[in-house]
Parts: C-alpha cells; structure tokens; sequence
C-alpha cells in the first residue's frame, strides 16, 4: 500500500505527521468551507479530499464513507479516542489471525481530521497523528456522511486533486 507523502518532525518526544505542502497546492476547492452543526452528507462528488474542523474541540463526530451497495468505511470520534474501521466494506479480511479491522488511538485534544483517499486507502490525519487503511469498495463511493452529537459549529472543506 502506497500512502501520501509525509512531513515528519519530533514534539514533545512524539513523532508529528503533517501532509507536505505540494500536496495542498494540488487542490482544486470544490466549497467555501460549508458550516454544519450535527449533521452533513456530500452525495455523487468526487472528493479525495475533505477537513474537518471546529474552532472548539471536536467530540463524538462520525463519518460514513459508502457505496449504493450498503458498505461504508467508518471513523469514529469519542472524547479523546479516534477509531477507524473497515469492518463494513467487502471484501472483509479475515485470514490472518494478528490482523484487525478496527484500529483506534488515543488524541487530546482533537481540532481538526484531514481524510485523504484514493481508488484503496484511506488516510486520516488528526493534529499531527496519522491512521491509514486499506480499503476496497464493491461499487464507487457515492456518499460522505458527517454525524455529531455536539451542536458546535463545525467546517468542512472538500477538495479535489488535479
């Protein structure tokens, strides 16, 4: 699996992980940074590109990236605990015994999730830390959905490589 690029750099003993610069330059914004309080759908777009982001701390946020086959990707914020899980895509694998669908890290606290996809990753940065999955969609993706409890405002960019 190929991921993007990244720009390392070491805070506090902790390894940073931030998307270079080029990559940003490469966008083509598809919105004016849309506001939502609890609830956003991108349908039919092709987006390789979204941020999430509040001016407050983000808490229990959810994304759902699917298909018009029923699978979807998940992401899952809780408190201070950023979950990804592929368990709902198909193929599900299943074969090794130390692999896991589900993977989840500890972030406090949380302002901003960048996703980056392509035709079968899906990369999440959040404030500095990275998650990457690989992932491989029946149908095309058709649907973003954003789903959060807080009523904070919150703004999304979309973008789309050139």
């Amino acid at each position: 699996m190929m991921t993007l690029p990244r720009v390392l750099s070491l805070e506090d003993g902790q390894i940073i992980h931030t998307i270079p610069t080029e990559f940003y330059d490469r966008l083509r914004l598809l919105n004016d940074k849309a506001t939502f309080n609890d609830h956003f759908l991108i349908e039919n777009q092709k987006v390789n590109y979204r941020k999430v982001e509040s001016p407050s701390e983000l808490t229990n946020l959810s994304i759902k990236i699917g298909n018009d086959r029923e699978e979807y990707f998940s992401i899952m914020l809780e408190k201070s605990v950023v979950s990804i899980s592929r368990k709902y895509v198909n193929p599900e694998i299943t074969e090794e015994a130390t692999y896991t669908n589900e993977r989840s890290m500890d972030i406090n606290p949380v302002k901003a999730l960048e996703l980056v996809m392509d035709t079968s990753s899906i990369e999440v940065f959040i404030d500095g830390k990275a998650m990457s999955r690989t992932v491989y969609f029946d149908s095309p993706i058709k649907t973003i959905e954003i789903y959060s409890e807080t009523k904070e405002t919150k703004e999304v960019t979309l973008s789309d490589s050139n």
